[in-house]
């Protein structure tokens, strides 16, 4: 007879955001890009989510505390709204603003400007360029081949000049 396992709290704190999106495990499992098997092992307490499953998540849904759903410290969510139909997942006053016209959770951003990058001070550093010599060494010759026998005798070649 097979022991049903004690959920682990990693494993509580995945299902607790399962339920909180509503959404049956496969729409989930699709919605965070992983396989309805992998959810299905983890709500089952035979496996743990991986970092990559809860970063997945974390980016699917943003209003997800990250540092919640690793460590369980703090609230679930960043934002006051409970409910996942209600934001945006966009936190007020954060660092990155909505997208102009988002057609589903998760819109893709423009990559920022060159001028973005300097204006924080963060602009990419000079690449540096190094030319390599070759010098041209006279080419070698053979002048003598060792062939070694296993009943310690040996041969030697010497090519004809």
């Amino acid at each position: 007879m097979e022991e049903k396992k004690e959920l682990d709290a990693l494993n509580k704190r995945f299902i607790e955001v399962m339920k909180w999106t509503k959404l049956p495990q496969g729409k989930f499992a699709e919605s965070i890009g992983i396989t309805q098997g992998g959810v299905s092992h983890i709500t089952s307490g035979r496996s743990k989510p991986s970092i990559n499953s809860l970063t997945r998540i974390h980016e699917a849904y943003p209003d997800i505390n990250y540092d919640w759903l690793l460590t369980g410290k703090g609230e679930m969510l960043l934002s006051a709204s409970g409910d996942p139909d209600q934001t945006d997942g966009f936190m007020p006053g954060s660092l990155f603003s909505p997208p102009a016209n988002p057609t589903q959770r998760g819109a893709v951003r423009e990559k920022p400007s060159k001028n973005a990058y300097e204006a924080t001070g963060n602009a990419p550093k000079e690449i540096a360029k190094q030319e390599v010599i070759y010098q041209e060494q006279p080419q070698r010759k053979i002048t003598e081949i060792r062939i070694f026998f296993d009943d310690n005798t040996f041969e030697i070649f010497k090519p004809e000049k």
